[in-house]
């Protein structure tokens, strides 16, 4: 294969990193603060698939204040149906996390919510099952309506299993409803879209 075709797939810098063995650096997991919640999180209108407590089927996963304006994920489950291969966490239920924790970052920073544009991860290592599984989210940059985040999903031991890269755009109530088909947002909710 040639060296052109491996820049158009974006394989080039990964295999001269690998010859070269410059590895990549990334941020220790920080310091957790008290609990974070966002709007209507747990209440009877809202059933999210990863941090709900009440959503028997989700995730459950807790999250937490971090320096500035990030927001920390916490993670544990025993049960196998969360797996791709058996003992491993699947890839899809990662991303899972990663969106939701940025999504997070994205309200804790904005006060507004944000809807997701696009999200570049890498998987690193494994997440396996009963290992707790902890990360957390920045805002990298930010303008008027979007906003740039970092993210990571640690193993056990603190090394990096997923690193990622999400772009969220603030919608407004009426932009939101056209993004999503919807006739109506909740009175609840209309407060924490972007004016």
């Amino acid at each position: 294969m040639n060296i052109i075709k491996l820049v158009r797939m974006g394989l080039f810098g990964q295999i001269l990193k690998k010859i070269l063995r410059i590895k990549t650096s990334y941020p220790k997991l920080p310091e957790f603060g008290a609990e974070y919640f966002m709007p209507g999180q747990n209440s009877e209108l809202h059933n999210g698939f990863v941090n709900c407590a009440h959503n028997t089927l989700g995730l459950r996963a807790q999250f937490y204040e971090v320096q500035g304006t990030g927001v920390g994920v916490k993670w544990r489950t025993s049960e196998t149906g969360f797996e791709g291969f058996p003992g491993m966490i699947h890839g899809g239920v990662l991303a899972s996390l990663v969106d939701e924790v940025m999504a997070m970052s994205v309200f804790r920073h904005a006060k507004s919510f944000g809807v997701t544009v696009s999200a570049d991860l890498k998987w690193h290592k494994p997440i396996r099952r009963n290992e707790e599984t902890r990360g957390f989210s920045t805002v990298h940059l930010a303008g008027n309506n979007l906003v740039q985040v970092k993210a990571y999903l640690y193993q056990s031991s603190g090394k990096v299993a997923v690193s990622a890269t999400g772009l969220f755009f603030l919608p407004s109530v009426n932009q939101f409803k056209r993004l999503a088909d919807l006739k109506e947002v909740p009175s609840e909710f209309q407060q924490y879209f972007r004016k």
